[in-house]
């Protein structure tokens, strides 16, 4: 059995915010995919309640003119539609500013096949619960120190065989 950890990073969203990123987007949406980010713009997938749907499109409408929001799936048994969310970075910081924001969704779409749950914003950190391979975790966490991307890890776990098995009774 590979050696497994759990830990949780806290990334701050001050890079995201200087650019524009919606981070309304990351406080009332569901599972965000990130799926594509460049210095030009960005490219997300997420679920939000179908009964929010209207207020939800409605609302980014009004704050972010630039970002457009469509369907990407009707609702599913659990009441949640997956809607595609893209748009240029809202603000004109430096082409550096831009490129960091592109690193830290880049870096955060790269967690995601670890997820334990969904990233949610605690203050002005985004928190991310992951779990995997030992190796995989300090791989992914060399990009981050690769790209520049800051963070913390606010928890530290290393799983034995017996918390991530089943006992028989």
């Amino acid at each position: 059995m590979p050696n497994m950890r759990q830990l949780t990073l806290e990334i701050p969203l001050k890079v995201l915010s200087e650019c524009g990123f919606p981070l309304a987007l990351l406080r009332k949406a569901r599972f965000p995919r990130f799926l594509r980010q460049d210095p030009y713009g960005f490219q997300i997938s997420c679920k939000v309640p179908t009964a929010e749907i209207s207020a939800f499109k409605k609302r980014f409408r009004e704050q972010y003119e630039a970002v457009r929001v469509e369907r990407l799936y009707r609702d599913n048994k659990d009441g949640l539609e997956t809607l595609l969310i893209r748009g240029p970075w809202l603000k004109r910081e430096s082409r550096n500013s831009r490129d960091q924001a592109a690193k830290t969704l880049r870096s955060l779409r790269a967690c995601q096949i670890y997820l334990l749950r969904s990233p949610e914003v605690v203050g002005e950190k985004l928190r991310v619960a992951i779990e995997g391979e030992q190796s995989k975790i300090k791989q992914l966490l060399a990009k981050f120190g690769k790209r520049k991307v800051p963070y913390r890890i606010a928890k530290l776990a290393e799983l034995t065989k017996s918390t991530t098995q089943p006992t028989s009774s």
